[in-house]
């Protein structure tokens, strides 16, 4: 329902329901009922209206403080089993904007990547993605975990000349629609990232991906600190950070292949490890 009908008709749904239900057993005569059933059913579409209007009207004036240097404005949003994903524009103060997509009450942060076709790029700096291609090792088929709408996917294709097979992982479905159809994310042009055919945004949950996955991987690239945060305790994204979520990264890894998380700190990282 809540994919289909987003929270405010789900609630709709039931605040609708529960009136009915209470007019049913109200006690009064079949006409007693209709009566009343009438400014019930008014003042429950006057909520659905509340509801509505408060859903296509969020601010985020405060998100991370528009990145501490601009203004935010949602662009684009919807709702599923698992939260409200927005699409957000940022907007410096001296000009120049880009996109984020959040969900999860904003504890997930997307970074939203334009892709360029025939686009290719040298690596230069041992920083993130880069950091792999000046090693010599190969880097011909990278998974990348917590991948969002393929940040980190579209430079491992562009330093790889498109030669690489990237995988990608991503728990929620609209982070991957809402990046595809958004207008105003359309030069961005992530649909004919995903048509490539080296290419897959798989959507899954990690753990059950890895579990029943046999292809093994140069790189595996872990591209977010979610699991690591004390908030998310009993969280899905806590089932990939475990010894036995390592593990099965291990058990992915080609003879020589290299296991990235990219970020810090990195002690609970090493010590599960």
């Amino acid at each position: 329902l809540f994919r289909y009908l987003n929270l405010p008709g789900v609630l709709g749904l039931f605040v609708v329901g529960l009136s009915l239900l209470a007019v049913r057993f109200s006690g009064l005569s079949r006409k007693g009922m209709a009566l009343l059933a009438l400014p019930v059913l008014v003042a429950d579409a006057f909520l659905v209206f509340l509801m509505v209007y408060a859903d296509n009207h969020v601010r985020f004036d405060d998100f991370f403080a528009a990145e501490k240097t601009g203004t935010a404005r949602e662009v684009a949003h919807g709702w599923n089993e698992f939260s409200r994903v927005s699409v957000i524009e940022i907007t410096h103060p001296g000009g120049g904007k880009y996109f984020k997509i959040i969900h999860d009450n904003a504890q997930s942060n997307v970074e939203v990547a334009p892709y360029s076709p025939g686009k290719t790029r040298n690596a230069r700096l041992p920083q993130s993605t880069e950091v792999l291609f000046l090693t010599g090792r190969p880097v011909q088929d990278v998974l990348v975990m917590f991948a969002g709408c393929g940040a980190q996917m579209i430079p491992f294709y562009e330093f790889s000349g498109g030669k690489a097979r990237i995988t990608g992982v991503e728990l929620n479905p609209l982070v991957k629609e809402l990046a595809v159809k958004t207008p105003e994310l359309a030069s961005f042009r992530l649909g004919e990232f995903y048509q490539l055919p080296d290419v897959d945004l798989r959507v899954a949950e990690g753990r059950a991906f890895l579990v029943n996955e046999p292809k093994k991987y140069d790189v595996i690239f872990v591209a977010s600190k979610a699991p690591m945060n004390h908030q998310l305790t009993g969280h899905s994204r806590k089932y990939l950070d475990t010894v036995e979520a390592y593990g099965l990264y291990l058990d992915h890894l080609k003879p020589g292949g290299v296991l990235c998380f990219n970020h810090q700190p990195l002690g609970d990282v090493v010590s599960t490890l």
